[in-house]
């Protein structure tokens, strides 16, 4: 059973660079994208949903677009029912259902992933970084 659960050395050699960045606190915050999202501030999220929003407002979609406070889920492992708050992107359309709108984003060649809430789209930007909002304009103006 021993040999059968046994790590291979390039699993043990990821493990050991991943457990080294938690040795200095900054550069686990810098290199762990996992830390980086759950550390940003709720002010972090709000600039970024503002600039993602000026962004989508710029194109001819077919949604309003809004910023709004949400919730972020930390994770389902190790804090599955902790929440951070912070801002999104919403996306309200008269036109689709809002399941219908995700399923088509889900289609697209980069798939966009967001959640449905109240019957609104919702672009959580915590887990975006800086250089992924130009290919998600990119992406929703193919819908």
């Amino acid at each position: 059973m021993t040999r059968a659960l046994r790590i291979d050395k390039f699993t043990a050699a990821a493990l050991e660079l991943t457990l080294r960045e938690y040795l200095n606190p900054e550069n686990a915050l810098r290199n762990l994208p996992a830390l980086k999202m759950i550390a940003k501030t709720a002010e972090d999220t709000r600039k970024d949903a503002n600039t993602l929003c000026q962004m989508l407002q710029k194109k001819k979609l077919p949604f309003e677009v809004s910023v709004e406070a949400c919730e972020s889920q930390v994770g389902g492992g190790a804090f599955p029912t902790e929440h951070l708050q912070g801002y999104g992107v919403v996306l309200t359309s008269r036109q689709k259902k809002c399941q219908d709108i995700i399923d088509a984003m889900e289609q697209l060649p980069v798939p966009v992933i967001c959640r449905c809430q109240k019957d609104q789209i919702i672009l959580d930007v915590r887990t975006l970084e800086k250089e992924d909002m130009n290919m998600i304009v990119e992406e929703l103006e193919l819908l």
